[in-house]
């Protein structure tokens, strides 16, 4: 769905009243189903990757906030019985797992980034140095990747 076509303007003739008629605490969720069904309206396969997106960033965060909290957790029962270099080692340890999640998470989201953005140019020239069929062609840019993708980013960080 284009923004300058009938289909937009259908689209938010029903949205804009539907959002207003609703009330206050769940606007988000209208907000929410309407974006779902804009981005299916672009392709289904940019819904998946945005799909990948958010469960990946999801489990991330909520991987990265158990980390912190067993941290805490463990430090606090090792003030009395540990040294403070244990308690450091410890802290570092944690420290590595938090950053270990957080770069897998970002290695899949900033991957599709690229495979979408460059994954056409990258395949015609494979193609012209290696004599091959081009791949990635067929792989349509999602609306609006680079900021959600850097937005995701961002709040992980």
């Amino acid at each position: 769905m284009l923004f300058p076509s009938w289909a937009f303007l259908l689209f938010l003739a029903v949205l804009v009243p539907v959002y207003f008629l609703v009330p206050k605490r769940i606007q988000w969720i209208v907000l929410l189903l309407a974006n779902a069904v804009f981005v299916c309206f672009a392709g289904l396969l940019g819904a998946v990757f945005m799909a990948v997106t958010i469960v990946t960033v999801y489990c991330a965060a909520r991987g990265i906030d158990a980390l912190f909290a067993k941290q805490k957790e463990t430090l606090a029962a090792m003030k009395a019985t540990h040294t403070k270099e244990e308690r450091k080692a410890a802290r570092l340890r944690f420290e590595r797992k938090r950053r270990l999640v957080l770069i897998a998470c970002l290695v899949v989201n900033v991957g599709i980034l690229f495979a979408l953005k460059y994954g056409a140019m990258l395949g015609r020239l494979s193609a012209g140095v290696f004599g091959t069929r081009p791949f990635g062609q067929d792989l349509a840019l999602t609306m609006g990747i680079s900021f959600y993708t850097f937005s995701t980013v961002g709040y992980l960080f």
